[in-house]
């Protein structure tokens, strides 16, 4: 009887230790045979909600899972274990590996999915890009319209002009140089005239003293 007891006493400490409660009674059958909704959060492996999005993908299930089995901590050491089977309720956010898409642990607690092992989720997909995907364009900034008002611009230089004087024409004589050339010719005949008359009045007059 104390080994009944004994026996009985650890299955319920396995039991209410492990993460898998009947949230509703009965559970879910499937293949004839009765499972307990799992109760998330109870024995949580890591509540932060990490994902490797180089990696994986998430998926929010649209129907309740096959009959799975979940890791979780236990409470007296915290040790990593196994529970019995028991089913994730839809709506629930799966973490998947990118490229196989199978399930690998629920993304609200952590608690790892243990058997089996190619269960593939059905339901929205989640996969952020990854860095060699869709690499980052950056494009220049807008450049900025100067808006200049010029209240009087200044007036286009204007090409410099230099007047030339005309030359004289060819074969013909300024008037100013008639003008000198005949005073000069006045002057001469004028002179010639006044030298002629002196030497006509001295011949008649007395003859100078002669030298000693």
């Amino acid at each position: 009887m104390n080994f009944v007891r004994q026996i009985l006493a650890v299955f319920l400490s396995v039991y209410l230790s492990s993460p898998v409660w009947a949230a509703e009674n009965p559970g879910k059958k499937v293949g004839g045979k009765e499972y307990p909704y799992f109760k998330l959060g109870v024995r949580a492996m890591d509540e932060s909600q990490f994902v490797d999005w180089e990696k994986e993908c998430t998926v929010v299930s649209n129907e309740d899972s096959v009959p799975i089995r979940l890791q979780y901590k236990s409470a007296v050491g915290g040790k990593v274990r196994v529970s019995i089977f028991g089913i994730i309720r839809l709506g629930e956010e799966i973490v998947v590996d990118k490229v196989t898409k199978r399930a690998l642990r629920v993304r609200k607690c952590g608690n790892g999915i243990v058997q089996p092992t190619d269960w593939v989720p059905t339901g929205e997909l989640r996969c952020l890009p990854s860095a060699e995907e869709t690499p980052k364009v950056v494009e220049p900034e807008p450049v900025k319209k100067l808006n200049l008002k010029l209240d009087d611009p200044a007036p286009a230089p204007q090409p410099v002009t230099t007047k030339v004087a005309d030359k004289p024409k060819p074969g013909k004589k300024s008037k100013t140089w008639l003008y000198i050339l005949g005073g000069v010719l006045a002057g001469v005949v004028i002179v010639g005239l006044a030298g002629g008359g002196s030497k006509k009045s001295s011949g008649g007059g007395p003859a100078p003293d002669p030298k000693n």
